[in-house]
């Protein structure tokens, strides 16, 4: 058989992705549109509605197409509420802040994917298609006697992929003229260009946003619904719709209809302020917080310290992997708490670092010292050319477009498997984990290490908070425009926090696998580049001791709730949501708001 064959059967194949990625995605970039909010929880409910469908398919019995039917209406209605009572209990309390509302929906992420599972099971599970015929698909081939058709075998689609295509149309056209030809959608528009303006108009942004998070998710369900004849339901099959919807709408551009369905296309058919204080009490006063400050890290470094001694294996273990994240999340937070660039693509930084050293050891036979070098000039490169591209961004496309890059790294790890071993990854042999004689497999060598370099970024941070360069970067974070008409060179302050953030979270990844052994693509993945941003949230965003305090308080809340509970990430899950409403400044930021105002 030609060619031409198989490339339509995987056009058609790719049109039905395509039709329900564009409903998946059209609901998160009208979430983000109007609400400006990142809906980190939007893949769940795409699973939500696939797993009622199964559900409402098994209740209703009979006919295969009227269990389908009542789940096409009910599943993306019950997943719509279940959105609103959420942004009704948790966005709306927490004004909607962009930071807060990325930890609450990912609490919100653990609590659905949990609930899930206890109730539907780890299974998947099937919903038949209401109707399924088989039909044969034509070809054309030039003959001596002209064009002519005729039916390669095997070549074929069925009845219902054709009419998800075809309802996936249908429904498109319904928002649009939703969107276009209705009081409704003249709210959402008014609410998305000025919220304030809309609110002294007299419209109900607070009804607007619920039902907006409510549609989005509806569209998503209802794409779940469509597919799930298809693929079957399972509790873990929102996540890769969740980053192609965020592909989609970075390209298709936020709120625009006609730009989510050509991207989705493209996508689907691809896959198969302040006044100077007076000098002389500020000056003094300065010094004196400088001081506590300083005492207070280096007394946290000596209590570590002493700490190796008292701990048990368990726990002496864990502590040095905690360290080494610290220092991941120490990387992030200058970018994110400091200069306010929100990323979600940091685990490109962590696993340039990590795969840099172990390569380096793995296939050019270097020693542990130089590889670990190796590893940092590999995120200082990646976070220079990276950088230089994401300048030409800002807002929601920076993040969008840091995620993009991160998934491009993590497919890279996946492609050159020959080398990096791919999800399997590969562990580095004890004998080769030494620098300058020291045995870095050894729990003391590598306790030992893992917090030297955390005294490090700890000092490199405190270092850079206290200069004007650390500074200028708050003053980027609480008002870029102002900043710049104070001639600062906003572009070469951004680069230089990126290089640094970069680094630093490199330096992490090549300690964390020589120290711990092991390079593997999880590590490149998605996961870990959503961890360090929870940490810095959990800890506080914009202070030196946060990260480890977030690092510290997330590892061991899955730790001990996982000895209480199968159910742990519910217990994480409602934790983070808690302290989403009750610690908006997280732990250490809620401290330096309420007593401790000195601490940087």
């Amino acid at each position: 058989m030609e060619l031409g064959p198989y490339l339509i059967l995987g056009l058609l194949e790719g049109l039905v992705t395509a039709a329900v990625l564009s409903l998946m995605a059209l609901g998160l970039s009208l979430v983000f549109g109007v609400m400006r909010v990142v809906n980190v929880a939007h893949g769940e409910f795409f699973m939500v509605g696939a797993v009622l469908a199964w559900w409402i398919a098994s209740l209703v019995g009979g006919h295969p197409a009227l269990g389908f039917l009542a789940a096409l209406i009910l599943a993306p209605l019950l997943t719509a509420g279940l959105a609103m009572l959420a942004d009704q209990l948790v966005l709306k309390r927490i004004g909607y802040d962009p930071e807060r509302t990325i930890v609450a929906t990912i609490g919100l992420l653990y609590v659905i994917q949990q609930v899930t599972l206890m109730t539907y099971g780890p299974d998947a599970r099937p919903v038949e298609a209401p109707f399924n015929h088989r039909l044969s698909i034509p070809f054309v081939e030039w003959t001596e006697g002209g064009f002519a058709l005729y039916w390669p075998w095997g070549l074929g689609t069925t009845s219902y992929k054709l009419a998800v295509i075809g309802a996936a149309v249908i429904l498109l056209t319904a928002i649009w003229l939703l969107m276009t030809r209705t009081r409704y959608g003249l709210l959402m528009r008014a609410t998305q260009l000025d919220r304030e303006t809309a609110q002294a108009f007299a419209i109900p942004v607070g009804r607007v946003y619920a039902s907006v998070f409510g549609l989005g998710a509806g569209l998503a369900a209802l794409g779940g619904v469509l597919i799930v004849p298809i693929q079957q339901a399972h509790y873990l099959m929102g996540h890769d719709p969740l980053l192609l919807s965020f592909i989609v709408v970075i390209i298709g551009g936020l709120g625009s209809l006609p730009g989510t369905v050509v991207a989705a296309l493209l996508i689907g058919i691809s896959d198969r302020s302040g006044v100077p204080p007076a000098r002389s009490v500020r000056k003094a006063r300065a010094m004196t917080d400088m001081q506590k400050s300083w005492g207070l890290h280096l007394g946290i470094i000596a209590l570590l310290f002493v700490l190796q001694f008292i701990l048990p294996a368990y726990h002496h273990g864990s502590l040095a992997r905690i360290m080494v994240l610290t220092c991941y999340a120490m990387g992030y937070n200058i970018l994110f708490g400091y200069t306010g660039l929100l990323s979600l693509g940091h685990a490109l930084f962590f696993a340039a670092g990590m795969y840099g050293m172990s390569l380096s050891i793995q296939h050019l036979d270097w020693s542990a010292g130089p590889a670990v070098f190796a590893g940092l000039v590999a995120g200082f490169a990646m976070a220079l050319v990276i950088g230089m591209l994401l300048l030409r961004t800002a807002g929601v496309a920076f993040m969008i477009v840091t995620l993009m890059f991160a998934q491009a790294g993590y497919l890279t790890v996946l492609y050159f498997g020959e080398w990096t071993r791919g999800d399997e990854g590969f562990v580095i042999k004890q004998e080769l984990r030494r620098i300058a004689g020291f045995d870095l497999s050894d729990p003391t060598n590598r306790y030992f290490a893992a917090l030297l370099l955390m005294a490090v970024c700890i000092v490199i941070t405190l270092r850079v908070v206290q200069t004007g360069f650390g500074r200028v970067l708050v003053a980027i974070r609480e008002n870029e425009e102002r900043t710049r008409m104070l001639g600062y060179d906003i572009q070469r302050h951004k680069l230089a926090a990126i290089l640094l953030s970069g680094t630093m979270s490199a330096a992490a990844g090549a300690a964390y696998g020589l120290l711990f052994g092991y390079a593997g693509a999880t590590f490149a993945s998605v996961q870990y580049s959503i961890f360090p941003l929870l940490w810095v949230l959990l800890g506080g965003a914009g202070t030196v001791l946060g990260p480890f305090i977030g690092t510290l308080f997330m590892f061991y809340l899955i730790d001990l709730s996982s000895e209480l509970t199968t159910a742990y990430m519910l217990i994480a899950g409602l934790v983070l949501v808690a302290l989403t409403l009750f610690a908006p400044q997280g732990l250490v930021g809620e401290l330096r708001r309420r007593t401790l105002r000195w601490l940087p």
